[in-house]
């Protein structure tokens, strides 16, 4: 019982020593994706009260809530590349984050006082696992709930504006999950920072890299294939129809469908 106690004492040291060293990393994710998200939705739902009022007359006064159910990014193609941005902005920070909290594994001095101490290393490793999920979900849920707080504020609340901000909070932090699990394995598992950065980003990328490569070959070597869209312009993508199977950009094209809702579109 003494042991079992004095294990969860270390392992909430360890925990809350991770968070505490390493916060300023998820902070500078939070900056940028405030300002991406919550910031950029305030500006453009500002902008469209504006617009509405200005079309209005006293006998037709036009509101905002008249149009949308929400808005978190301006039409499909914005909200496309703010997608993009997203996900490239999580895996970066995801990567950078792992290396951080497991980079003491690569530096032999620093294994030694870590594993001389009364911590196991599986303590070791799952207090800072967990503090570095703990750390990427608050980044990722903050912005979005924050925005979702924006358009209910202006536009009103509805079902289908919490649900788009639990599929963007879930689906992004899905992302982020495997990012970071990841490169915290490869950490675990090269001798060397900058190994472990490369042979991450190297492994998360490897399906995005397999399908554009594949296409580009078939482009050159298989004549007729639909692919190839130099001569068929089809539109047609092996990026697009392996999506789901790809772990950096599963569920993007919901992500990009669901930045806005206009009443318009409702069945």
């Amino acid at each position: 019982m003494t042991l079992q106690k004095s294990l969860n004492k270390t392992f909430r040291y360890t925990f809350f020593s991770a968070i505490k060293s390493y916060f300023y990393i998820p902070l500078i994710g939070l900056a940028i994706l405030t300002f991406s998200i919550p910031v950029s939705s305030l500006y453009i739902l500002k902008s469209l009260v504006e617009s509405y009022k200005a079309e209005s007359t006293p006998q037709n006064v036009l509101k905002i809530s008249d149009f949308y159910k929400y808005c978190i990014f301006r039409g499909s193609e914005m909200g496309s590349y703010a997608d993009l941005m997203i996900r490239v902005c999580i895996v970066i920070l995801s990567v950078i984050l792992a290396v951080m909290l497991f980079r003491f594994i690569t530096s032999k001095k620093t294994v030694n006082v870590y594993f001389s101490l009364a911590i196991t290393r599986k303590n070791l490793f799952m207090s800072n696992f967990f503090a570095g999920i703990v750390m990427l979900f608050v980044v990722i849920f903050i912005p979005f709930f924050s925005t979702a707080i924006i358009n209910a504020s202006i536009i009103g609340s509805s079902r289908e504006l919490w649900l788009a901000t639990i599929y963007y909070i879930l689906n992004y932090f899905v992302l982020a999950l495997i990012s970071f699990g990841i490169s915290a394995v490869v950490i675990s598992v090269v001798g060397t920072v900058a190994e472990s950065i490369v042979f991450s980003g190297t492994v998360i990328t490897f399906t995005s890299i397999f399908f554009f490569c594949m296409e580009a070959l078939m482009n050159i070597f298989v004549w007729g294939s639909p692919y190839n869209n130099f001569i068929y312009n089809s539109g047609a993508s092996l990026k697009l129809i392996y999506q789901a199977s790809n772990p950096v950009l599963f569920g993007r094209s919901s992500a990009s469908s669901l930045c806005e809702l206009r009443r318009d579109g409702l069945k």
